[in-house]
């Protein structure tokens, strides 16, 4: 029930499909020119849902791309990698799996 919005590159909504402590995964509901999200490329952007205690801030970089389908229609998916150690909320963190050894 997330939905982000990105400063860079400009989107105002994509669905959080994944999370965890170094990254996540995202659905952005439209077709999106390769240079713009090319690996390696700067991502800024904000988490939102209408529970306060799953908004985070967050800056990292593309780690990969592509193009994908969802209800019949062209979607771009971006794997984001967070920069450097970005702390997540303890909402957010409840959504990351955890597996024992």
């Amino acid at each position: 029930g997330c939905t982000v919005s990105l400063r860079t590159p400009a989107v105002a909504k994509a669905m959080l499909a994944d999370i965890s402590v170094g990254g996540m995964k995202i659905i952005i509901e439209a077709p999106m020119a390769t240079s713009e999200v090319q690996a390696g490329a700067a991502v800024r952007g904000e988490v939102h849902n209408e529970n306060p205690a799953f908004h985070l801030v967050f800056e990292g970089r593309i780690a990969w791309s592509k193009q994908s389908a969802l209800a019949d229609e062209v979607t771009t998916v971006l794997g984001v990698q967070f920069a450097d150690y970005t702390p997540l909320p303890d909402a957010l963190m409840n959504l990351v799996e955890v597996y024992d050894d």
